[in-house]
């Protein structure tokens, strides 16, 4: 029984972990953006956007609104009604942990894809700037504000 609540706690921490990469820096709802990314008010004080530009990243943020909606672990209130002492209650924890780990995954993938089209938009000179910008608030607070003075 034990065991079962280490495993299922493992399992917890690591969809955690999973889903605050999948997330990114500014991914969170401080400062730094909304869901799924940075605020393009801000990123235009911090980057100097044209207006093409400020467009394109609003229909990049429009496309992938969907999944950024998405909560990172939709099976919690299935995890709960769980009965240990069912004799498939692993398989059904296994189940579970497969489609977090899926979808954590594909969390990822979508991140990394909004990511690229990023750096397709920005300039050369404005990806650098904002590469720094993103280090330097995920090393002050992970974009909730606390690392520029664009509070």
């Amino acid at each position: 029984m034990k065991r079962n609540y280490a495993t299922l706690l493992g399992i917890g921490l690591i969809t955690l972990a999973a889903s605050a990469v999948a997330m990114g820096p500014g991914g969170g709802c401080g400062r730094g953006g909304g869901p799924g990314g940075p605020n393009i008010a801000m990123m235009d004080y911090a980057l100097d956007l044209t207006d093409a530009q400020k467009q394109q990243i609003q229909d990049l943020r429009d496309q992938y609104a969907d999944s950024r909606q998405r909560p990172a672990f939709a099976g919690k209130g299935v995890l709960m009604d769980l009965d240990p002492s069912d004799p498939n209650y692993q398989a059904s924890v296994d189940s579970l942990a497969n489609a977090a780990a899926e979808n954590a995954r594909q969390r990822v993938k979508q991140r990394a894809e909004m990511q690229a089209k990023m750096r397709e938009i920005l300039t050369p000179e404005q990806l650098a700037k904002w590469q720094e910008i993103r280090a330097d608030m995920q090393a002050n607070g992970g974009g909730r504000g606390q690392g520029r003075g664009w509070q």
